[in-house]
């Protein structure tokens, strides 16, 4: 190990953590099923209850999220009163009960169906692979989780290659573990002709539009809760229950609301035997349901991610969109000589649709189209689905370029951009805000004990090369004594590099 380089150590330690990353994943997901089997005993699928009288299944509808969104809560309280503590000792089991406790919220949530996904809590485990679908993954770890870190690191070759190891070792366990099927079938794909394409570019603008929605409404959802929190002075631990509640009375006429895997996404496709596709009209109101119930499921501090719920929302936007182009042509006048336009089964566009939601909402356009393609092994749906992804993308992030310049209200801009920012990778258990960290942060849980140290009398050539390699923007200058003499910072050394030369130019100019 002592003569092993730095590279071949940090790739070591990636695959480390991608074996490390597949067991989390796997047990993550048991633990999901498990607890969907025992609360939801007896219920083969969700679309069941539409078939059912709602007499005699409302206890359960309304018992099993309340009841997970209880337990959430417990955790939560659980997680501030350990946060509370100002013992070095409970310094470091904070850290540790974090992430744990963090999935079992997690777990609890998704096992009681409420309106959240996976994919999510996967990624505070480390994991990029939800989809069984590993180009995708490594895709998605270099494009979402470390697009910020790149682009300062100048070793973004070494991350790349470290991203890639991991990813496929945590696919092959994960698959050991979870089995190598896909998440959700995928039907034909039928891309009839190119004059098809002006459809897949509407299909884009809307679900552009839908994704901007879906940002806006979860943070009127954030602020809702935290206003009635304020107002009441009701426990944050009861917020929870609260968001369970609402996802209950939801899914009381909206069924397909809660989460069941991907079985709601395969009931869209109408991909599986079993699976029968609800009309247009039904389809339109699945969606607003879902944005709903996802937005008040996040806003109470249920631990989900919006990955499976945009996958959701896409499909179902997607296929009633192409309903209701195939009957518009079908049955247009003549005159307009629509009847030669060959539209796509409905299917088409509820796959187009699932991946340009969630490039817009998760604002990962790469991942969404190499996903898809990895998916449906079809360079016929590279076309449409770029068309539509590409639009949808481009129109959230202006939205969202918008509000990070100021230009929109200043009193929503605060909330949509915290929203914005936690819209996958935020999955706190509790509540952060600028009081509650002046109040209960410490200095010596957030300070970082890693500083590069030089003497006085130390090379200015040795320490920039020392700060370049440990990636640090300043040293720190220990006196003898053992005390701190000054600071040393990159821009420092730069302003002293510029002194020579400016001395030798009014030598030469005088």
């Amino acid at each position: 190990m002592d003569s092993m380089p730095p590279e071949g150590f940090a790739v070591l330690m990636s695959c480390g953590v991608g074996l490390l990353t597949g067991i989390g994943v796997v047990a993550f997901n048991y633990t999901v099923h498990e607890i969907h089997d025992i609360v939801w005993h007896g219920v083969p699928r969700v679309t069941w209850f539409r078939s059912q009288p709602l007499a005699e299944t409302w206890k359960q509808i309304m018992i099993v999220p309340v009841g997970g969104g209880f337990v959430v809560g417990l955790i939560n309280f659980l997680q501030s009163w350990i946060d509370r503590s100002d013992s070095k000792l409970w310094t470091k089991v904070q850290a540790l009960s974090r992430p744990l406790l963090k999935s079992v919220a997690a777990a609890v949530t998704l096992g009681t169906a409420n309106s959240l996904g996976p994919e999510g809590p996967s990624v505070e485990i480390g994991a990029s692979v939800g989809f069984n679908a590993a180009v995708a993954g490594c895709f998605f770890a270099v494009e979402s989780v470390l697009k910020s870190s790149l682009a300062a690191d100048s070793a973004g070759s070494l991350t790349t290659a470290m991203v890639i190891l991991s990813s496929v070792l945590a696919t092959v366990v994960s698959q050991a573990g979870l089995g190598s099927d896909p998440a959700f079938k995928i039907p034909s794909y039928d891309f009839r002709s190119p004059a098809e394409l002006p459809l897949y570019l509407v299909l884009g603008v809307i679900c552009g539009g839908l994704s901007i929605s879906l940002t806006k409404c979860s943070a009127a959802a954030s602020s809702l809760f935290d206003n009635l929190q304020k107002s009441t002075g009701i426990p944050s631990a009861f917020l929870p229950p609260l968001g369970g509640l609402c996802v209950a009375v939801i899914a009381l006429a909206y069924p397909e609301v809660l989460y069941w895997g991907f079985e709601n996404v395969d009931a869209i496709l109408e991909s599986r035997p079993w699976a029968r596709g609800p009309p247009a009209d039904l389809l339109f109101q699945i969606v607003a349901a879902k944005v709903v119930a996802t937005s008040l499921c996040r806003g109470s501090r249920l631990v989900g991610g919006f990955y499976a719920p945009s996958l959701f929302i896409g499909a179902s936007l997607g296929s009633a969109y192409g309903k209701l182009a195939g009957y518009i042509i079908s049955h247009a006048n003549p005159m307009y000589h629509l009847d030669a336009l060959e539209v796509a089964a409905p299917q088409a566009y509820a796959l187009v649709g699932m991946a340009a939601v969630l490039a817009g909402v998760c604002q990962v356009p790469f991942t969404s189209i190499l996903l898809l393609f990895e998916l449906t092994r079809d360079y016929r749906i590279i076309l449409p689905l770029m068309a539509a992804v590409g639009l949808s993308s481009w129109i959230a992030s202006s939205y969202i370029s918008q509000e990070k310049s100021g230009s929109l209200d200043a009193t929503s801009s605060k909330d949509d951009k915290e929203e914005l920012c936690y819209v996958e990778e935020s999955l706190c258990v509790t509540d952060v805000s600028e009081t509650k960290l002046a109040k209960e942060l410490l200095v010596s849980a957030a300070v970082r004990e890693d500083y590069l140290a030089v003497t006085p009398d130390a090379n200015v050539e040795a320490t920039l090369f020392s700060m370049l390699r440990e990636k640090k923007w300043c040293a720190l200058v220990i006196g003898s004594n053992k005390c701190l003499e000054g600071i040393l910072t990159l821009g420092d050394i730069q302003e002293e590099l510029r002194k020579p030369s400016e001395v030798w130019t009014a030598i030469f100019s005088g």
